[in-house]
Order: C-alpha cells, then structure tokens, then sequence
C-alpha cells in the first residue's frame, strides 16, 4: 500500500468524523425500531460455506457509508436488547442507560487495570461495587469487587482465589501434585467444569450435589 492510500484509509477510518459517525448510529436505531415493531421472524438461514468461500478480504470499504452497507444486512433478524422477546439465558433486555454507557467504553479506551489509562474511569467501578455492596448488605464498610465478562470469568475468578487459600502460592509453583476438590451444585452453572478444566484441578474432581424440587442442594448429601 503506497503512502497516499494509507493515509486516506487513517482519515477515513481512524479520524474523528462525527457527522458522519452520528447519522449512522441514527440509521442504525431507526433500523432497529422498524424491525423491532414488525412480526418476529423466522430462522434465517446461514450460508457458512459462502462467507468461507467470499471473505472479501481484498475488498476495502471507501469510505464509513460502504462499511455501513456491507455491515446492516447481516445484522437484519438479529434479536435486539430492547426486544420484548428477548432473554438470553438468564439476562433481560439492557436498559438505555447501560447502553449510553457501553457507547462511552467503545469511543473511549477505560482500561481499568491501570490508573494512568482508565484516568477517572475507575471511579466508576467503585461506584458500581459500593453500590451492589450497599443492595445485599455486603462488606459495607470497605467493598471490593472487580468487574468481569461473564459468568464463566466470574466462576475463575472466584475457584482461583479459592485455590489460592487451600494452597498458597499456587500462582507460582502449580498444584504441585496434591488433589484439588471443588464442590458445586447439581443445577450450577456449566462453566464450573470448564473452570476446573481451566485450573488443572479436573473436571473428575468436581463434586456435584444433588438438588431437591426447589434446585436447592440437598444438605444431608453435602455433609
């Protein structure tokens, strides 16, 4: 790529263009809002063999109305957040507020690992931990949490500080041989085999307690 191509694709793509950013976002909530007023659809079909086949890696967009082109028609049919039919797992509809939040994160770059990128970002964490804290009445004098991507991350994070204080320093000499046992209901979630998987301490040595009518671990197995 010559120079001048170059830098007509850092303008185009990585250059601040508000007008042009903020009428597709308008485009893209009133797509959104028509489909979402509309009959639910059904199954659309998915044509793998075509998207291995056609990737179109060669094709560059022109400007940020082709990409917009190229990207829509994938996403007719989704399921939006805002959908009165939507519940994914155990998860409801995001609210606008989250939503405004998670168009911040996208413009701007909160990484909250460390002080000097995040700035006052992580301000907004401890908010957001005090707050959940204060609601079930946990550690309220001197609230900790991290935030996470899921309930998957949230299972490692919570085995590995476990096995953390059944073997100290395990983060940096193993298990060193010895028999890690988790133990966790029935009804839990998958990701707790994926985690001892994760963690080298085996899905084999995951205890499963069986539930009663109410998905309660029966206690009388549990001792």
């Amino acid at each position: 790529m010559d120079r001048q191509k170059y830098q007509e694709l850092v303008d185009t793509f990585f250059q601040w263009q508000q007008p042009a950013i903020s009428q597709i976002f308008s485009e893209l909530l009133s797509a959104v809002a028509a489909e979402s007023a509309s009959t639910p659809a059904s199954i659309m079909s998915q044509n793998y063999e075509t998207a291995r086949a056609n990737p179109e890696i060669h094709n560059l967009p022109g400007n940020l109305k082709d990409a917009r082109d190229v990207i829509f028609p994938y996403f007719w049919g989704t399921d939006s957040w805002n959908n009165p039919l939507h519940l994914e797992n155990v998860r409801g509809p995001a609210n606008n507020a989250s939503l405004i939040g998670m168009l911040a994160c996208l413009l701007k770059n909160p990484n909250l690992c460390t002080d000097r990128y995040s700035q006052r970002s992580n301000e907004l964490e401890v908010k957001a931990i005090t707050t959940l804290a204060n609601l079930i009445f946990y550690h309220t004098d001197d609230p900790w949490g991290v935030f996470t991507i899921g309930g998957t991350i949230s299972n490692l994070y919570g085995a590995k500080i476990g096995l953390e204080k059944v073997l100290p320093n395990a983060m940096r000499t193993g298990l060193r041989g010895e028999r890690v046992v988790g133990i966790c209901s029935q009804a839990s979630h998958y990701s707790n085999q994926t985690v001892a998987g994760w963690l080298g301490i085996g899905v084999d040595n995951l205890v499963e307690i069986p539930t009663d009518e109410n998905l309660s671990m029966r206690l009388d197995l549990l001792e």
